[in-house]
């Protein structure tokens, strides 16, 4: 006896498997602003969906062998935002990250502790995870610092930011990320 309600779900699924269309990840395409000012969209005009995942601490705690394993499972489970923060909560200015490594210089956003090579500083660290995450198709929602390192008032600091403190750092992230898939926060 021939099962009909079963068949034509198995074709579908059989195609799907030999072409392996349900692997096939694409680089993160550049986003825009949508015509009307509503929502992000690709540069043809097709919307963006927005479907994030929360890692503030990915920047800071993961070594790459974590970032990968905890990007690639949300590019399979259809995420395309991780969000993340430069400067960390948790002691992300005192404490090196899983290289030994510290995003800034005596704790001053002007500084940020960039040294020359690859695999050599924290931001390299950075640069590493915002590449492997626009490699599966994802975007980085980037938040600069956590809001501690502005004011107490969002968790235990330290406060280091002025207002001209501020802009040197920003614009060290600006000429460092400013052509990746971005998303800022």
């Amino acid at each position: 006896m021939k099962n009909h309600f079963i068949t034509p779900f198995v074709w579908p699924l059989v195609w799907l498997l030999i072409s392996g269309n349900f692997l096939t990840i694409t680089a993160a395409q550049r986003l825009v602003v949508s015509e009307n000012n509503r929502y992000l969209a690709y540069e043809d005009g097709t919307p963006f969906f927005y479907l994030g995942d929360t890692a503030w601490e990915l920047l800071h705690r993961t070594d790459r062998k974590e970032a990968d394993m905890y990007l690639e499972d949300r590019a399979a489970k259809g995420f395309t935002v991780i969000q993340a923060v430069a400067l960390a909560e948790e002691e992300g200015l005192r404490e090196p990250n899983s290289y030994g490594h510290r995003p800034l210089i005596g704790l001053d956003p002007s500084r940020p502790d960039v040294k020359p090579g690859e695999q050599n500083d924290y931001w390299d660290h950075v640069d590493y995870i915002v590449d492997k995450a626009e490699s599966l198709g994802m975007y980085i929602g980037f938040l600069p610092t956590w809001g501690d390192k502005w004011n107490q008032k969002w968790g235990v600091g330290p406060e280091v930011f002025t207002s001209e403190n501020a802009e040197t750092y920003g614009e060290f992230l600006g000429k460092r990320y400013g052509q990746k898939s971005i998303i800022w926060i």
